[in-house]
C-alpha cells in the first residue's frame, strides 16, 4: 500500500516539474517581447509549484519513514513470538532436567500435606531462580535491542536534518537558476537590440562613404572648377536629407507606454489615424516618434487628404460617361471664349459673336450663377466630410 502511493506521489513531482518547464519557457518568451503573460504571475506560479514539489517531497519521506517503523516493529513482534516459544521450551527443558536430588516424579508423590507443601516449595524456588536467570538474559538482549534502536532514530533524524536542509539548498538553487536564465535572456535581448543598432550606423557609415568616393571621383576628373576643397557641410546635408527622407516614410506615433516593468514591450497611438499599436522594443525604430501638439496636425492632413479624396470621387461619380458634367439636362447658352478650343480660358465681352451666336448679359449671369451653386456645393460636401 505504502509503495503504491509513493508511487502515484512521484508521478505528482513528475507532472509538477513538467508544467514548471512549461511556465519557465513561457517567462522566456515574455522577457523576449513575445507572450502576453504577466511576468510577476508566471513568477509566482514557478514559486508555487517548488512549494509543491517539497511538500510531496516531504510527504514521501513521512510515508517511508512510517513504514520502516512498521517493519521494524513487526520485526520485534516477530522475535517476541520466537522468544515466546523458545522460552515455554526452555521451561519444560528446565523443568525436566532441574536436579532436585530425586527423580522429578517422586516430588510429586505426596501422601502427606507436610510433605506436598514442602515438595511445592521446593519445585516453585528451583523454577523461579531459572526464570529469573532467563530474564536477566532477556533484559540483556532487550536493552541491547532498544540502544540499537535508539542509535538508529538519532542516524534517521539527522538524516531526515540533512534531507530538509538539502531540500531547502535545492528550492534556493532553483530560484537562483530561474533568475540567472531570465537575466541571461535580457541580455541577449539587449544584445540583439545593439547589433541592430550597430548594424544601422554601418549602413549609414557605407553611405557616407559612397558619397565621399563619388566627391573624391568629382575632384580627381575636374569636374569641380573650384579650388579642391572637399565641401563637408554640402556632403552633411545630403546625408541628413536622406535621414529625414527616410524618417517621413516611417509611421508618426505618440503616447508611447510600456506593457511591463522590463520595457521589452510597447503600446502607442498613430498620428494619423489616432489607432493604438503594440510593438517590441526590437520594433521602435520602425515608427517616428512625435509629441500629442504634432500628433493633432498629421491628424488634420490626413483627414485633409481624405476629404480631397472624396471630393474628387464625388467629382468623377457626377461626370457621365462621355465627359460631361450632368448638373442639369437643360441646354444652356455657353459664353464666348478668346478661341474656338472649349478648353482655353479666359472669359470675353459677353456681346461678342461666336459661330453667329450672340450671348446676352441676362444668360451670362445666370450660367455664371450656376457655376457658383456648384463651386459652394462641392465646398460644403468637403468640409461635411472632415467634419
Amino acid at each position: 500500500m505504502a509503495v503504491a502511493e509513493i508511487d502515484v506521489l512521484k508521478q505528482q513531482q513528475a507532472e509538477i516539474q513538467e508544467q514548471k518547464r512549461l511556465v519557465e519557457n513561457r517567462l522566456v518568451l515574455v522577457d523576449q517581447g513575445q507572450g502576453a503573460w504577466d511576468r510577476e504571475s508566471l513568477k509566482a506560479e514557478i514559486q508555487d509549484l517548488d512549494n509543491q514539489y517539497i511538500a510531496i517531497d516531504n510527504k514521501i519521506s513521512e510515508i517511508e519513514y512510517t513504514q520502516k517503523q512498521q517493519e521494524k516493529t513487526a520485526e520485534i513482534e516477530a522475535q517476541h513470538e520466537v522468544r515466546v516459544a523458545e522460552s515455554t521450551k526452555e521451561i519444560a527443558y528446565i523443568f525436566d532436567n532441574l536436579d532436585f536430588g530425586v527423580p522429578t516424579k517422586e516430588l510429586f508423590l505426596n501422601f502427606t500435606e507436610e510433605k506436598a507443601q514442602a515438595s511445592y516449595e521446593y519445585v516453585r524456588s528451583m523454577l523461579e531462580a531459572a526464570v529469573v536467570e532467563r530474564e536477566k538474559v532477556s533484559l540483556l538482549k532487550i536493552k541491547e535491542l532498544e540502544g540499537n534502536n535508539a542509535s538508529l532514530e538519532s542516524e534517521n533524524a539527522k538524516l531526515q536534518e540533512k534531507y530538509d536542509a538539502s531540500t531547502q539548498e535545492n528550492g534556493r538553487l532553483s530560484l537562483e537558476l530561474s533568475a540567472a536564465k531570465l537575466q541571461i535572456t535580457d541580455v541577449e535581448s539587449k544584445r540583439d537590440a545593439a547589433a541592430t543598432a550597430l548594424e544601422d550606423v554601418s549602413k549609414q557609415l557605407e553611405q557616407a562613404k559612397s558619397w565621399n568616393d563619388d566627391l573624391q571621383k568629382q575632384i580627381a576628373v575636374g569636374a569641380s572648377a573650384a579650388a579642391n576643397v572637399i565641401d563637408v557641410v554640402d556632403a552633411r546635408q545630403k546625408y541628413m536629407e536622406e535621414r529625414r527622407k527616410e524618417e517621413e516614410t516611417k509611421p508618426a506615433i505618440y503616447d508611447i507606454q510600456p506593457l511591463d516593468m522590463k520595457k521589452s514591450r510597447f503600446s502607442a497611438k498613430i498620428a494619423e489615424t489616432n489607432e493604438t499599436v503594440e510593438f517590441g522594443y526590437l520594433e521602435r525604430g520602425k515608427y517616428r516618434e512625435v509629441t500629442p501638439e504634432q500628433a493633432g496636425t498629421f491628424r488634420a492632413e490626413y483627414l485633409a487628404k481624405q476629404a480631397a479624396a472624396a471630393a474628387a470621387e464625388a467629382e468623377h461619380v457626377g461626370t457621365d460617361s462621355n465627359g460631361s458634367v450632368a448638373v442639369e439636362e437643360q441646354p444652356v447658352t455657353v459664353p464666348a471664349f478668346r478661341e474656338e478650343d472649349s478648353t482655353t480660358s479666359g472669359l470675353v465681352d459677353p456681346t461678342s459673336n461666336v459661330a453667329g451666336t450672340t450671348v446676352t448679359r441676362e444668360e451670362f449671369e445666370s450660367l455664371k450663377s450656376r457655376v457658383a451653386a456648384i463651386e459652394a456645393g462641392k465646398v460644403n460636401a468637403e468640409a461635411e466630410r472632415v467634419a
